[in-house]
């Protein structure tokens, strides 16, 4: 981590970059655009990547160019970044820039769950969450609850009848008799 003195306080070198292939001209549209106080260790970070287009596009693409286009303060390069990723879904990048990840981590598990449930409201508000009522019927809705209750269950069958169904881990029932797992099919037809 670089340091320099300015306005007469040590301040902590910081680097936007851009990832490319060598046939990207555009850093406004192309690529991926991130900050970092160590560039050489981002990039190789970006191989364990969470944003899956990123990685993808390392692995699959032998021409991938990284160049620092801008360095400063940490406030300077997430207002740059800001400038180069105004909105999400630019590029390889999935999120705007200009936001600082980092700080993610001086939160108490209370405070991210806070936040976990404004994001979530916000998106099922607009319809992104994957079981908003605009994008699932009430049916399936009402199914993936069922099955979540059904995770703290096992699934039994019946060694006599061939039937099956799920007991929690507290339920009192006969062992000699229910056996665990489904039935298959082909006992079915036997």
């Amino acid at each position: 981590m670089t340091k320099y003195i300015r306005d007469n306080m040590e301040v902590y070198m910081c680097f936007v970059y851009w990832v490319k292939r060598f046939g990207h001209k555009d850093v406004m549209t192309e690529g991926y655009v991130g900050i970092t106080d160590h560039p050489l260790k981002r990039l190789a970070d970006h191989n364990y990547s969470q944003n899956l287009l990123l990685r993808r596009s390392l692995n699959k693409y032998k021409d991938i160019e990284f160049h620092i286009l801008f360095e400063g303060t940490r406030e300077e390069c997430l207002q740059k970044e800001k400038e180069y990723r105004p909105t999400p879904s630019i590029g390889w990048n999935l999120m705007e820039g200009g936001v600082d990840a980092t700080h993610w981590r001086q939160y108490s598990e209370e405070q991210k769950d806070i936040i976990k449930k404004k994001i979530s409201a916000t998106l099922k508000a607009k319809g992104a969450n994957p079981y908003s009522e605009k994008t699932h019927s009430e049916e399936s809705i009402m199914k993936a609850n069922y099955t979540k209750k059904l995770a703290a269950r096992k699934w039994y069958y019946n060694k006599d009848t061939l039937e099956s169904k799920p007991f929690a881990i507290h339920d009192v029932f006969d062992k000699e008799v229910w056996l665990p797992g489904r039935i298959c099919k082909k006992k079915e037809k036997q």
